[in-house]
């Protein structure tokens, strides 16, 4: 099982290198975590580390997360990684190592810190975004920093996000942690009827709202959230060049590539 799953890692993320592997029990249960630590972009070197990102995929789906590091010398670039959930590797949650901020005596704040992007890999419009600051051990009354997100994908008539909840607070071994349950609601571009998959009927519908558009006719008979995944290529309009492209897809998905 661990080998698998280091293999998918590798080839999921074409990686340059996995900076560390260890896992956990979740407690009163037995079930083994595995905690998957994602690859530094390269030329990208980490001091003074003091942080951590984790991921919790609560279901299945696909996000991009991305790390860039704001400071007074411009913007870095830390990670940038797709991450695929799927059932048989829910058991494993993915991580970011992260160095400490910098924290300016004088003022008592902190002169860089780091933005999160999290996008949906099925929609790019249902993304978030969060400004994330590693704590100086040496300023703070606490020993590391520990960011953890848990995603919920959900397809839905529009895209977005929702915060279901965040919460924080410095565990007994005065490890600062911050929880944030997030929820990307998506909108499955080319499955006009929402049925989880893309099929004929799918391209003979966007085909049909197409003609109508085209022969000025009312298109009433689609809803808003069916002409918004009809326009599968983001161009703000329906036009024979979405239809061919959902045909594709579904001619693609059949085939069993």
């Amino acid at each position: 099982m661990k080998k698998r799953l280091v293999a998918a890692l590798f080839t999921v993320f074409s990686a340059i290198q996995i900076i560390n592997v260890d896992s956990f029990a979740i407690e009163n249960t037995g079930f083994s975590i595995k905690k998957e630590m994602l690859p530094l972009e390269e030329g990208v070197s980490l001091h003074d580390i003091s942080g951590k990102i984790y991921f919790h995929m609560e279901n299945e789906g696909s996000i991009n997360v991305s790390l860039d590091k704001i400071e007074p010398e411009g913007v870095f670039r830390f990670y940038n990684a797709n991450i695929k959930n799927e059932k048989s590797t829910s058991d494993i949650i993915y991580g970011m190592i992260l160095s400490q901020c910098e924290y300016l005596v004088d003022s008592g704040e902190y002169a860089s810190y780091y933005t999160l992007n999290i996008v949906s890999s099925m929609d790019d419009s249902s993304s978030y975004s969060q400004k994330i600051i590693i704590k100086d051990p040496d300023f703070e009354n606490i020993s590391d920093c520990e960011y953890h997100f848990y995603i919920t994908m959900k397809p839905s008539d529009n895209s977005g996000y929702k915060i279901l909840s965040s919460n924080e607070f410095v565990s007994e071994d005065n490890i600062f942690i911050s929880e944030h349950h997030i929820e990307l609601d998506y909108l499955n571009l080319g499955d006009l009827d929402q049925n989880g998959k893309i099929d004929i009927k799918d391209a003979i519908g966007t085909l049909s709202l197409y003609s109508m558009s085209a022969a000025l006719l009312p298109t009433d008979e689609f809803t808003e959230a069916q002409k918004k995944a009809a326009d599968i290529n983001r161009d703000g309009k329906v036009d024979i060049t979405d239809a061919m492209e959902i045909l594709k897809i579904y001619s693609e998905n059949a085939a069993g590539i």
